[in-house]
């Protein structure tokens, strides 16, 4: 003690050891000089008189700034005075014991937060819940800024502190109702999940109102994990699903994704089936493709095991597909290997004769797998089951590598062309097959080894094909079938639903060169869709329409890159000349880098097909029509 340098006039009470002397340093405190100050509490935090030190806890909210910081970084000498403090009936000394608890992260003492959330004082209550969710709050902060290496073990201790305070205000919930606290208990996952089950199976709790009340409105990423984890509970399951479901916060659905290993638990990955079909993955593939590639594999998981429609989620499937994204092909082709039904079957014949996409060869093993099963299931049934048994192998070599142009393409064409009963009656069977990918298959066959007379009945079926992939292949082979039935049938599908459908059905018309063909097109100069408008304003031009020759100026200038780069292909099918001063300001000043290559590539063309014709008229040549 001695070694305490004080004024001479408290010499006497420093050195003095009785209780009254602490009494009165504890009460003099805050009058004294502020070089003095700390000396005194430092001798009152040593001496540890626990009434001397309850009553500077308890005047703690007198203090100026910087002596409640003395008294904060000197916590640990206090922790008599805080218990006895936080249950004195004066609100002043239980509020201050709370405020130095809070500000001191002290874990030891956090227990006395959960405590004091059974005070009888609701200003109490309220004062120990919001210290528990503050100081939650600030560990958070910590874990996620990742703490060095030196601050890990005291945030660990810190964490367990808080932890077992919070399973205490989850089971004491009906003596405080402190929303607030019970937030941050969620914030911990795994480690309250116990407490909240037990909580759930009472029958006198209403916790599960205000539980279901925090999740329905999860924002707040730290909810992520319990939110997975309520896919579990029955009382909280349906609420959950719907939040991950409609979850619209960027953050809050990665750390959803980002907690998908709890997904292993068998009835969490029962209670996904409760997740309904919501805007961020069932509806486009937007959302998933803004996610980092991890992320975006854990959504097609996700995917896979929520609830809805199956129809749906093979339509999400295909999207993906169709989305510059390897990885994301990758995790849909694993996914369908664990869907049987047909549809799964389609797209993965649709990866695997795309030789580039990701996963094509896993889906190609997986296809032989399905078909050797299914020669099993036909040889123990006699047959019935396999509608190809009995067709030739080459066949369905062809088949699985139809689309690729290589020596061994090439060569199954050849073998498969040489019985033409056989491959009519192959593709007839495929033409009839329930995958819409099948039958879009067999017409591009058909197409391509010439036997589309042949198939003219399956066709002009084909071309009502409740799928819009189906029946735009079909309206296009209907070029050539040059009778009435087809042109009557392409007449109708101008106005299909599809675009698709309406193009392929404007450039048939055209290439059978039916000639009032300008009833039906004339209408489709001002469809939105691009394609549609260009074959119109195509096929209007060979019939000197000149309505046609103003949408394709405006198509050249359209704001859309679509339309521009449509525009040009009209150019280049007709050699249009008379435009090429309007394609070199393309090829030169268009912000679009692919504009500008098209339309410098035409004009190289057009240019070179000038030449020829300039070289094969000789000197006559020499005041034909100019070019605008």
């Amino acid at each position: 003690m001695t070694a305490i340098r004080v004024p001479p006039a408290l010499a006497a009470l420093v050195l003095s050891r009785n209780a009254a002397v602490d009494a009165t340093l504890a009460e003099v405190l805050p009058h004294v000089g502020v070089a003095v100050r700390p000396l005194v509490f430092e001798l009152l935090a040593t001496r540890g008189r626990g009434r001397s030190l309850a009553t500077v806890v308890g005047r703690f909210f007198q203090y100026d700034a910087d002596l409640q910081e003395s008294v904060v970084q000197h916590v640990n000498g206090l922790f008599g005075g805080v218990r006895l403090a936080i249950e004195s009936p004066e609100f002043a000394a239980r509020a201050g014991a709370i405020e130095i608890v809070v500000r001191s992260d002290c874990g030891p003492l956090v227990y006395l937060l959960a405590d004091a959330l059974r005070s009888t004082c609701h200003r109490t209550r309220q004062l120990a819940a919001n210290g528990l969710r503050l100081m939650t709050d600030r560990l958070f902060r910590r874990l996620e800024a990742e703490p060095p290496a030196t601050e890990i073990e005291a945030v660990e201790s810190l964490y367990n502190y808080l932890a077992e305070a919070l399973k205490k205000a989850v089971r004491r919930w009906e003596i405080h109702l402190q929303p607030q606290v019970l937030e941050a208990a969620l914030w911990m996952g795994s480690r309250i999940e116990t407490a909240i089950r037990r909580k759930l199976q009472d029958p006198r709790t209403k916790i599960a109102r205000k539980l279901n009340d925090l999740i329905s409105d999860a924002s707040n990423p730290r909810l992520a994990g319990f939110t997975v984890q309520a896919l579990a509970m029955p009382e909280l399951r349906g609420v959950a699903g719907r939040a991950i479901a409609q979850a619209q916060d960027e953050a809050f659905i990665k750390a959803l994704l980002a907690r998908d290993w709890l997904l292993v638990d068998a009835d969490i990955e029962q209670g996904c089936r409760r997740i309904p079909p919501g805007r961020w993955l069932h509806e486009g593939v937007d959302e998933i493709l803004r996610l980092e590639d991890d992320l975006g594999v854990r959504a097609v998981r996700l995917l896979a095991m929520t609830g809805g429609s199956h129809d749906r989620k093979i339509a999400q499937y295909r999207a993906l597909l169709g989305a510059d994204r390897e990885h994301l092909h990758r995790a849909v082709v694993w996914v369908l290997v664990q869907d049987k039904s047909e549809d799964a079957t389609e797209l993965l014949r649709m990866v695997a004769a795309r030789s580039g996409i990701g996963g094509s060869l896993v889906a190609k093993r997986e296809l032989r797998r399905r078909s050797a099963d299914l020669r099993e299931r036909g040889m123990a049934t006699g047959g019935a089951a396999l509608p190809e048994v009995g067709i030739r192998h080459e066949f369905e070599e062809y088949w699985e590598c139809f689309d690729k142009d290589n020596t061994e393409s090439v060569s199954l064409r050849d073998k498969v062309r040489k019985d033409t009963g056989a491959l009519l009656v192959c593709i007839r069977a495929k033409l009839g097959s329930s995958s819409a990918f099948e039958r879009t298959r067999a017409l591009q066959m058909g197409n391509v080894l010439g036997v589309c007379k042949a198939l003219e009945e399956q066709i002009y079926r084909l071309a009502h094909d409740p799928d819009a992939q189906v029946r735009s292949q079909a309206v296009a082979l209907l070029r050539n079938l040059p009778g009435s039935t087809a042109r009557r049938l392409l007449r109708q599908a101008v106005d299909d639903p599809d675009e698709r459908v309406q193009a392929n059905a404007i450039e048939a018309l055209d290439l059978l060169d039916v000639t009032d063909r300008e009833k039906e097109t004339k209408p489709k100069l001002e469809s939105l869709d691009n394609r549609v408008r260009a074959n119109a304003v195509k096929s209007l031009l060979r019939l000197d329409v000149y309505e046609a020759g103003d949408v394709l100026l405006d198509m050249l200038e359209d704001s859309s890159p679509a339309n521009r780069l449509s525009a040009l292909w009209v150019i280049e099918k007709l050699g249009l000349d008379a435009v090429l001063a309007r394609l070199e300001v393309l090829g030169t000043n268009d912000p679009d880098n692919r504009v500008r290559q098209r339309a410098k590539q035409i004009l190289q063309r057009l240019a070179a097909s000038a030449e020829a014709g300039d070289r094969a008229a000789g000197p006559q040549a020499t005041t034909a029509g100019g070019r605008a």
